[in-house]
């Protein structure tokens, strides 16, 4: 009995210290054994005590120790569980766990000499860095993003091969020999050279059509918003949507407004992945006598019930001239739209009219989804909007909500804003200011994609990310502040700004692997940018391979 209670009381000391060593973590040789690698984590002891608190530990978001041949052993990285951003390219290691690292969107760990690599586990990660080593297999299956950047097909090939999808800002480099293991009906990127995969069909063979469409992960739900012109007197608002059993058709709405030379169908479906294969989605008018639209869809994955992060689709999306007609499809896959005559913008308990925008319920906040209508010249949006009788924070703008909108020439964006989806204002040709607020961390994939007549942005102090082609086109665009937390910058961001005379950067966190190609190709031939002094040598490199003209004036 007296062993027994003995036993009981260590095991619950040791439960204990495990918390508090947790809670209170001591940088000694125990917890972090390579003397390098202590250094780099003193970086984050802000009070010099050499113990970083519970508060100090959950800061710790991105460790570089790169290019330090020094570092032998990260051991103790398992202790950052917020960690998203790791960098050990260079290092010599023997081995990397990042298992408990399940907040990693970013890791690079080229030419370290590891022969093993698990990132189960990193389900969020979207760029991995892992040429140069004895990796021999990659186990993906848990990892939508970077299946995602493998099935769009090889970005680079060279001493090593790599593959990227622009849309999700996803990417992955690793050496040829690599064999990748990937989710089940994962369509491969038909290169011919990377070993196949078990279970993996090639391109253009077997049930896996050449181009596999839009890549769904089972479990996932992507949105497809379109606007499609049929020719001919077409009046029909409800539809019907035929694919086969692999997808479901969780709910569809649409409407029309009929013109002289045909009707415009404006509609959103959502499709959710229920098994792997490939199918073909189609809408038809509700006679099914007229083809409306139609996309490849394949599914991928091997657990329904995995919690693997997919892209968020709970944005609306749906079109200010809409006649919403409230139809669901449900039955398989294939259902029939039944026209109920109501509004989207009248079921107040999901969306919410006001000023000129259209906003929709997302969880507990606001996602603004369409104009009022297209005939909108200003747009302001509020902190706030009150949706079903709450006020909820508007967190984001929806892709493609106000595409074309033609009259649109001002644009202020609200404190609580964190995101710009891909296509939000492309093709405002009348777009001239917009001033972006201080909570906004991403501008999508061609946010602002030719709005030739947008001169002034103002703003963005929060800004980490800025997506490819986000400004292209933007020829009126004179100047640009980079400031201090901008990570990412997209392929032709500013490509063809030919206007673009000044660009101030103020952000130290920009490397060749975080700035796309051209992302500068095709500004004022005689620009000036100012950068950070202890980055002008780096940065006067970097910018001329990312497509500064030779007359460029880079100063500190």
């Amino acid at each position: 009995m007296r062993k027994t209670c003995l036993f009981v009381l260590a095991f619950l000391m040791s439960i204990m210290f495990s918390v508090l060593a947790f809670a209170s973590l001591e940088i000694s040789p125990g917890n972090f054994p390579d003397e390098e690698f202590r250094k780099i984590v003193k970086k984050y002891d802000t009070n010099s005590d050499s113990i970083l608190t519970a508060e100090e530990i959950a800061a710790i978001q991105e460790i570089d120790c790169e290019k330090n041949e020094n570092i032998k052993d990260v051991t103790g990285i398992e202790y950052f569980t917020s960690l998203k951003s790791l960098s050990v390219w260079k290092c010599s290691l023997s081995k990397l766990d990042v298992s408990k690292n399940t907040q990693l969107a970013y890791l690079d760990c080229c030419e370290t000499g590891i022969a093993f690599l698990d990132v189960r586990y990193n389900r969020n990660i979207h760029q991995l860095w892992c040429y140069g080593n004895k990796i021999t297999d990659l186990d993906l299956t848990n990892n939508l993003y970077l299946v995602k950047a493998y099935s769009n097909g090889i970005y680079k090939s060279g001493t090593y091969i790599s593959y990227a999808d622009e849309e999700t800002e996803s990417y992955i480099a690793l050496d040829k020999t690599v064999k990748l293991k990937l989710p089940a009906g994962t369509p491969s990127s038909g290169t011919g050279t990377t070993p196949a995969n078990p279970g993996t069909p090639s391109s253009g063979t077997g049930t896996t059509p050449a181009n596999p469409g839009t890549l769904v992960a089972m479990g996932e739900t992507v949105q497809f918003d379109r606007e499609v012109t049929i020719p001919g007197d077409f009046l029909d608002q409800a539809f019907k949507v035929e694919c086969e059993d692999i997808v479901s058709i969780t709910q569809a709405r649409t409407g029309n407004i009929h013109y002289s030379n045909g009707t415009t169908y404006y509609f959103t479906i959502w499709v959710t992945g229920k098994k792997p294969g490939t199918t073909t989605v189609t809408v038809y008018d509700n006679s099914k006598t007229t083809k409306i639209w139609s996309t490849v869809i394949t599914v991928y994955g091997e657990d329904p019930e995995a919690e693997i992060v997919g892209e968020d689709t709970s944005s609306s999306g749906t079109s200010a001239n809409s006649g919403a007609s409230g139809n669901s499809v449900t039955n398989g896959g294939q259902g029939t739209g039944s026209n109920s005559g109501t509004s989207a913008s009248t079921n107040t308990s999901t969306t919410a009219i006001v000023s000129n925008g259209k906003y929709k319920q997302s969880g507990s906040t606001a996602v603004l989804s369409a104009p009022k209508n297209k005939n909108i010249t200003s747009l302001t949006i509020p902190a706030t909007v009150k949706i079903g009788g709450k006020a909820r924070k508007v967190t984001s703008i929806a892709a493609n909500a106000f595409k074309g909108c033609s009259k649109l020439k001002a644009v202020t964006i609200g404190k609580n804003v964190t995101s710009i989806g891909a296509n939000a204002f492309s093709g405002c040709k009348a777009l001239t200011k917009v001033s972006i607020g201080a909570g906004v961390k991403t501008i999508g994939k061609n946010a602002f994609l030719n709005c030739v007549k947008l001169k002034t942005v103002s703003g963005g102090k929060g800004l980490t990310t800025i997506g490819a082609s986000a400004f292209s086109g933007c020829k009126a665009l004179a100047k640009i502040t980079l400031y201090a937390k901008v990570k990412k910058i997209g392929a032709k961001a500013f490509y063809k700004c030919s206007k673009l005379k000044t660009i101030t950067v103020k952000t130290s966190k920009l490397t060749s692997k975080t700035v796309g190609a051209n992302a500068f190709n095709g500004i004022y031939a005689k620009a000036a940018i100012k950068v950070p002094k202890a980055k002008l040598k780096a940065y006067t490199t970097l910018l001329k391979k990312k497509g500064i003209g030779k007359n460029v004036k880079i100063k500190k």
